[in-house]
């Protein structure tokens, strides 16, 4: 349920959301985690945007909002299911990975910040 004023998610924010998936797919890679480890499942394939998306983002979305796909999803929506999933992977297994943001693109992006120390 949404509040009356909570809008459709933003290009940017639905940009961010598939950026996320992908860093915490990476992340799970680096950290040699197989899929089982963090859902259950009986068969272990690469961890990718789209499994990510597919089998740790999808199934808590459609449990919290009833919504089928991504872009239905409000900004409340996209910050509830991250929330939900980041608590989750901090408690159970130990990780974080932070929502991206277009602050922290910018800190972690080498050309802005030599832009910065020419200032």
């Amino acid at each position: 349920m949404t509040s009356t004023g909570d809008r459709k998610m933003t290009r940017k924010q639905g940009n961010a959301l598939h950026l996320w998936f992908e860093q915490l797919a990476e992340r799970f890679d680096d950290l040699n985690l197989e899929r089982r480890q963090v859902v259950e499942l009986t068969t272990d394939v690469p961890w990718t945007k789209t499994t990510i998306k597919e089998i740790l983002f999808r199934p808590i979305m459609f449990d919290e909002t009833g919504k089928l796909s991504t872009t239905q999803l409000t900004r409340s929506e996209v910050i509830k299911v991250e929330e939900i999933i980041h608590k989750s992977l901090a408690e159970g297994l130990k990780i974080t990975q932070p929502f991206p943001s277009i602050d922290k693109q910018m800190l972690n992006n080498p050309i802005y910040n030599e832009e910065k120390k020419d200032r």
